[in-house]
């Protein structure tokens, strides 16, 4: 507070020129306010100065927004000093490097009770900020020449940076704890000097942390300018510039992509309300919880959004690193904030900009977050970094914006693997539910995912558009009989395609592509009979193909994710990566041109002559599929982890490993056509590869070998009708040169031999050619000698084998006689499943399940022929 003596001084000097400032005034210019201010209440610079008639409130519910280059005196009718009262409302002061906000000094307190304050670029003199049990944040502003404290903390918390606190009588004071609480300030890179009693005065139980500061000595504070905990060393040797202390670059605000937010929901209970996680669900259930009806509209309207999700049961890091690292970037200073913003990422992209993202006490806007974030920027601005699907979030959010005429208030958009043209993958993914991972590593339940994806618009909208088809050519061979399951939300997409897609970005917003490549990525998606089939191309990131992702997206920084020294990066990992979190600093802090030398990473799009071929490995039921590289990496499912939590529900993922470098892997689940795995390793002669195929069931299996381009399949071997049983361990060693590296690269040419052990005794039972079906007499034979093996030291299964044999004897005659050619003509319809069994250690009662699940496909076989 003033002292009472500058009352009367200003009283004298009133009196002597009352009378010439009578004449020569004239009216005040600007905006007289006062009292009680309701709502959201904005203080814009075409209105300043704002002349504060009386005391003003801003209470619960209420934000004041002060923007930059705004002034705030008071009324020269005003004889009093008027106060500004945060009172459980909030108070953001905006203003920017070249355009503070000034409170001139006949103005009282800035007093914030129970409320929160975002302060930038402020320039006030004379008049203390006052923080009862509240948050407030201060950087980029000068604080000075106050008859009492610059800034005084009762139960608050404070953050200030690159801020002066000088010429005070007291620079920060922070009151006894009161109500049992505690205040708490952490204040750096800021100038705390010629403060004529204490600097910091830490009343508190907290200490303080003060570090990197200049106290107005390259010796560092007088100690007796100290009081109470104060943590002041390491200091600045000289003080900062008085000008954007730490100025470098725009707030960051995250949009995550698809599948990458929260989603809550409020459980009651005869215990009392809780906290149901549905995404990511640990249950069928969950999923389920999130269907949406045929308008694309949530079922249940309660769900509710939390943030970007850092992890997936504690052990699959989804952006975990990726917001560590902006936490540095924001702790070093060179951001004053970042922030992700969780959505609601079922809902169609034009709700997700204009609409509110439901939390779970309040309401979000994705445009007034840019508006506020601005404020707060050093900058004035926001950078947005969006992954994936929030690519199409943040350009359309950039159109809204535009629309606003409020693009300036964006500095640059980094998409990282952004499917602006749309994706292949979507179509079988979303709309179909195959291999829909939650993450890498996890495939969730394939009935389960088909019912979320097939009303969900954001699926529709990820869909290749007109433009992929014009510039990367047809995803879409052949058709199948649900193509699109909701025409409505298919028309809808085709809509914002239509606007995106001709979208111009505004030119005054700077725009870089992160593009991941030579990772497997499914370019053209194939139909036949309903049979789905994929062309792939290592022109991707293994979700998105890179000439979509570099669509009109500015800058283009390529990575090669095979050789960047992160294992296993990928579509969704891609964040995660060092080189991407190098490149995006660099970007950040406009150093761009360092971004060549980062190993694996070129600027401008994938050199695309370098697509390879691959070789494409696929079962269809009843087994599973896996394959090694000679460093006994591993491709193909694998048991639950052992870390994940036991509420997790059995068979609503499947889980895998993608280990060899550049692998995919695929699968679908069981439905009456079976099972089909798909596992596509790289065409580089890198071998020799050992494929391991191990019966999960009874019935006859195919194994097809494809070597793929990006325009489809050059080569392809199958081996047909092999036979298999829960004990089936059928193995190979695929050793195959380059495509033309040699005169045996030939697939067809060189293609080996599939060794069948088909009891699981450890010896070969029938060595299986490719291109040639196996013959059904020795299908059944292999049957036969299972059912011996596995009946022989249980007594109880005697009486079976007879009848077991005489099925089989006279199946043998039925194909000897030409009724049974191919016998997936007759028994693909046949999906008795039972997981892998050893025969070592078996116990009866297994042996006998296996017995009888053999039994079951021979009778069905043969009601399926005229004997």
């Amino acid at each position: 507070m003033k002292k009472i003596y500058l009352y009367g001084l200003l009283f004298v000097v009133g009196a002597w020129f009352g009378t010439f400032a009578y004449v020569r005034a004239a009216p005040p210019v600007g905006t007289s306010v006062g009292g009680e201010l309701s709502g959201d209440i904005r203080w814009t610079l075409d209105k300043s100065p704002y002349l504060l008639t009386q005391d003003i409130y801003v209470r619960t519910g209420s934000r004041l927004t002060i923007d930059p280059g705004v002034i705030v005196d008071i009324d020269p009718k005003t004889v009093n000093e008027p106060n500004i009262n945060i009172e459980a409302g909030s108070l953001v002061i905006g203003g920017v490097a070249g355009a503070h906000v000034v409170i001139r000094e006949r103005v009282g307190e800035i007093n914030i009770l129970g409320a929160s304050s975002s302060i930038m670029y402020l320039d006030i003199r004379d008049s203390d900020i006052y923080a009862l049990k509240s948050s407030v944040t201060i950087s980029s502003s000068t604080l000075t020449n106050t008859h009492g404290p610059a800034l005084m903390l009762w139960d608050g918390k404070a953050d200030v940076r690159a801020s002066s606190i000088e010429n005070s009588v007291s620079g920060i004071i922070i009151a006894s704890d009161f109500d049992g609480l505690h205040s708490s300030l952490t204040i750096e890179h800021s100038s705390i000097a010629g403060n004529s009693t204490y600097a910091i005065n830490n009343k508190g139980t907290m200490a303080v942390h003060a570090e990197n500061n200049w106290w107005g000595s390259a010796d560092g504070p007088a100690t007796s300018s100290m009081y109470g905990s104060v943590s002041y060393s390491p200091w600045l040797n000289t003080k900062p510039k008085s000008e954007s202390l730490k100025e470098c670059c725009s707030s960051i605000l995250f949009i995550p992509g698809l599948e990458a937010s929260s989603l809550y929901k409020s459980d009651a209970s005869v215990f009392g309300s809780h906290t149901n996680t549905l995404w990511a669900p640990n249950r069928n259930d969950d999923v389920r919880a999130l269907f949406l009806d045929v308008d694309g509209k949530s079922i249940d309207p309660s769900i509710y959004t939390g943030g970007p999700i850092g992890s997936i049961f504690g052990i699959y890091s989804l952006y975990g690193k990726f917001m560590s690292f902006l936490d540095e970037l924001m702790s070093s200073g060179a951001i004053n904030e970042w922030y992700g913003f969780g959505y609601d990422w079922r809902k169609p992209i034009v709700e997700v900009v204009n609409g509110f993202a439901q939390k779970a006490t309040t309401t979000e806007s994705l445009i007034k977050l840019v508006e506020d974030m601005s404020l707060r920027s050093q900058t004035g601005k926001v950078t947005i970094v969006a992954h994936s699907n929030g690519g199409l979030v943040s350009k359309y959010l950039v159109k809204a914006l535009a629309d606003k005429g409020e693009a300036n208030l964006i500095d640059s958009v980094i998409s990282v693997a952004v499917p602006y043209l749309g994706t292949p993958q979507a179509i079988a993914g979303l709309l179909y539910g195959d291999n829909q991972q939650v993450a890498g590593g996890f495939i969730v339940k394939k009935s389960v995912a088909q019912e979320l994806g097939k009303n969900m618009p954001s699926a529709y909208s990820l869909l290749p558009s007109k433009k992929y088809i014009s510039l990367i050519g047809n995803p879409i061979i052949g058709t199948t009989s649900a193509m699109y399951p909701n025409r409505s939300l298919l028309a809808s997409a085709d809509s914002l395609h239509d606007m995106l897609d001709s979208f111009s970005w505004p030119a005054t917003i700077q725009r870089w592509a992160l593009v991941g490549w030579h990772t497997f990525t499914t370019k053209i998606v194939s139909y036949v009979d309903d049979k789905q089939s994929k062309i792939r191309t290592t022109m991707g990131d293994g979700t998105v193909v890179a000439q979509s992702a570099s669509y009109d997206a500015g800058t283009t920084t390529s990575i090669d994710l095979q050789n960047i020294g992160s294992k296993g990066t990928d579509h969704a990992t891609i964040l995660e990566s060092p080189a991407s979190q190098k490149i995006i600093k660099n970007i950040v802090q406009h150093n761009d041109s360092a971004n060549a030398s980062i190993p694996g990473v070129a600027v401008g799009v994938p050199d695309y002559s370098k697509e390879t071929t691959s070789l494409q490995l696929m079962t269809h039921s009843p087994v599973e599929l896996h394959v090694y590289d000679k460093e006994g990496r591993h491709v193909g499912v694998k048991p639950k982890p052992a870390s994940v939590p036991t509420d997790v529900e059995d068979g609503l993922y499947t889980f895998f490993d993608t280990d060899i470098p550049g692998s995919s892997f695929d699968i679908s689940d069981e439905s009456d056509s079976g099972r089909d795995t798909s596992i596509t390793i790289p065409d580089d002669g890198s071998g020799p590869y050992s494929v391991v195929i191990k019966g999960a069931g009874v019935g006859p299996f195919n194994f097809d070998i494809y070597r793929q381009g990006g325009s489809g399949t050059i080569e392809r071997v199958a081996y047909t009708d092999v036979p298999a049983t829960p004990l089936t361990n059928a193995t190979m060693s695929l050793d195959i040169a380059p495509l033309g590296s040699s005169a045996t690269s030939s697939l067809t040419y060189d293609s080996p031999m599939l060794v069948v052990d088909t009891d699981g005794n450890g010896a070969s039972d029938l060595h299986v050619a490719a291109n040639t079906p196996t013959d059904p007499v020795v299908f059944l034979e292999s049957m036969k000698k299972a059912v011996l093996y596995l009946l022989d030291p249980v007594q109880k299964g005697k009486d079976i084998s007879k009848s077991i044999i005489r099925k089989i004897d006279q199946l043998e005659d039925a194909a000897r006689s030409g009724k049974i050619s191919r016998l997936h003509d007759t028994a693909s319809r046949f999906s008795v499943h039972l997981a892998h069994r050893s025969i070592k250690g078996m116990s009866d009662d297994d042996r006998m399940a296996i017995v009888n699940m053999i039994d079951e496909f021979l009778t069905h076989l043969a009601s399926s022929q005229i004997l």
